[in-house]
């Protein structure tokens, strides 16, 4: 049972995660971080991602101001099409940037120079929106954005018949999966708190000399 709740948690983590950046919800995703710091301090002691994104909350909660803060937080989702629940990461949106401008050098041919490509890679979001208004007069599909995936029904279907002749919610007595024999139900359950605290303290301090260094710079 341990088993199945901790698939649980870890498939509504993911599903939580997958909302907050199709609604570009930065409030929310400073909920999944500082889960996901415990997440992580209960995997390892020594997470370099623990210690990331305890700077990443530390920075939007006391060390930011309010306007950079909401720009951290904010700027990390982009919306497109400008339809609601349409975000996307801003990386990936550079990402779609960074794929357009290499069609427009390729497109150049033998007449590539310098000059030609700072040309090009300046006007690529210009050229973007043409191209997406001269589709858009035409009554052309634009080209998704998204990765297709395979259906997954006939898996789905299996799993759920499986679930079914298994009851792994059901508890039974002495039954446990034979791979996580000591699995718990949540992976927080194994924090050392007091450890952790500790932990926070000590980061806390560092953190406070780099801010007072940046400051007398």
């Amino acid at each position: 049972m341990n088993y199945g709740l901790s698939v649980i948690e870890f498939v509504v983590l993911v599903i939580q995660m997958i909302d907050t950046v199709h609604e570009g919800d930065g409030d929310r995703l400073v909920v999944i971080v500082k889960y996901l710091l415990l997440m992580f301090k209960a995997k390892s002691n020594y997470s370099k991602y623990a210690i990331e994104t305890m700077r990443f909350i530390t920075q939007v909660k006391c060390t930011l101001t309010a306007q950079m803060a909401a720009r951290v937080l904010n700027y990390r989702f982009v919306n497109p099409s400008g339809k609601p629940g349409h975000n996307m990461e801003t990386d990936i949106a550079m990402e779609h940037t960074i794929k357009a401008t290499k069609v427009l050098i390729n497109g150049m041919g033998a007449n590539k120079t310098q000059k030609a490509v700072q040309r090009a890679t300046s006007s690529v979001g210009v050229v973007q929106c043409i191209c997406q208004s001269y589709d858009k007069n035409s009554d052309v599909t634009p080209n998704s954005t998204a990765h297709s995936r395979k259906t997954a029904k006939v898996d789905e279907l299996c799993m759920v018949q499986d679930l079914k002749n298994l009851q792994p919610f059901k508890a039974v007595p002495g039954r446990c999966h034979a791979t996580f024999s000591n699995i718990k139900s949540s992976p927080t359950l194994s924090i050392d708190w007091p450890a952790f605290y500790q932990w926070l303290d000590k980061h806390k301090k560092r953190m406070a000399t780099w801010n007072a260094v940046e400051e007398d710079d």
